[in-house]
This record gives structure tokens, sequence and C-alpha cells, in this order.
């Protein structure tokens, strides 16, 4: 079984009832893209 190192929510019931496992660490694959959409500067659908 897949570890997730920083999971955002517990996937236990849907290893339970589906049986999936995850086998990659997303985190990990598009951390460039993370970090730019995190750090761009862009108003567009942002609310407030």
């Amino acid at each position: 079984m897949h570890t997730l190192v920083r999971a955002f929510w517990n996937i236990a019931n849907a290893r339970a009832v589906i049986g999936y496992a995850p086998e990659d660490e997303s985190e990990v694959n598009y951390v460039d893209d993370i970090r730019r959409l995190l750090t761009e500067t862009c108003d567009v659908g942002r609310l407030g």
C-alpha cells in the first residue's frame, strides 16, 4: 500500500469501499505547476 506523505483528507473509506490505492505522489509530480499556481499574481476567479 502506498502511503501519501501529505494527504489533504482521509481516504480510508475509498480504500475500503472501492479498493482505491494511489500509485504516486501527485504533489511531487506536479510541484512546479502547484508552485506557479500558488504564487502567480492573477485576479481572475478571486472573490472579494
